[in-house]
């Protein structure tokens, strides 16, 4: 859905928009490297966002330029269905 390959780990599928299973993110190399030491052991691990946990289920590459500036985690916004 990000329109690349993760580094470590997989990025968004449409499941994970639908809100079907788990809580997940997505994180950036920088916030990777920042908050993990680049462990690659950040996958599976829970964070918290929002008083809410989400399991790290990606890494993106150091090259990734997302469409916000200084964009440090990629959650979906579960979308649901109009009636």
């Amino acid at each position: 859905m990000l329109g690349v390959s993760a580094t470590l780990g997989r990025t968004l599928v449409a499941d994970d928009q639908r809100g079907a299973g788990r809580r997940v993110v997505v994180l950036t190399h920088g916030l990777w490297m920042r908050r993990f030491g680049g462990d690659p052991a950040a996958v599976g691990r829970a964070v918290v966002l929002n008083g809410d946990a989400y399991t790290v289920v990606g890494v993106l590459p150091a090259s990734f330029v997302g469409p916000i500036r200084d964009l440090d985690i990629v959650a979906p916004l579960p979308m649901e269905a109009d009636p």
